[in-house]
């Protein structure tokens, strides 16, 4: 009877010790998890624009100047003068351009001539901010000079302005 009981005791041990083997083997496999991902650009995430506020001064009070800034989808800003009565007189209009992105994207900033050279006016663009985060915003002031005293006619200009921004990750 205690070769019975000692059987049985070795026996249990064993079955034991079994499950404990192959409980370790099933618990040891390893899982691999594989996919992939995809992301698309989408324009309607990242939207930087002039606004309709312009303000503009100059240098004398017979000068004119009207400020068009939402031309085109609020990326082109229009500056159109005239009446200058002698060289050296100058408007400048300040633009104030924003990030309204949807998404967390900052905004590289350059605003360029598209108008003709003009030989009657010097034009200089000048940026506040190359950079704005999203919610921000900067302004652009842009200075037109008469080159020129006019003799026999007024000499009028017409200037357009585009606002180039590319997005960039915070």
């Amino acid at each position: 009877m205690k070769n019975k009981k000692t059987f049985i005791g070795v026996a249990l041990l064993l079955a034991v010790l079994m499950l404990g083997i192959g409980y370790a083997v099933l618990s040891n496999i390893t899982l691999n998890i594989t996919g992939s991902a995809t992301s698309v650009p989408s324009q309607e995430n990242f939207e930087v624009r002039f606004t309709e506020t312009a303000t503009f001064d100059k240098s004398n009070a017979n000068a004119n100047i009207v400020v068009e800034p939402a031309v085109e989808g609020d990326l082109k800003a229009k500056v159109d003068v005239s009446n200058f009565v002698s060289k050296g007189e100058f408007v400048t209009a300040t633009f104030t351009v924003e990030n309204v992105s949807a998404v967390d994207l900052s905004a590289d900033l350059e605003v360029v001539r598209i108008s003709e050279e003009d030989t009657n006016f010097a034009v200089t663009v000048i940026p506040t901010a190359t950079s704005i985060a999203k919610g921000e915003s900067t302004t652009v002031t842009v200075r037109i000079e008469s080159l020129v005293t006019p003799i026999n006619s007024n000499i009028t200009g017409s200037f357009e302005f585009q606002l180039v921004a590319k997005p960039v990750q915070p």
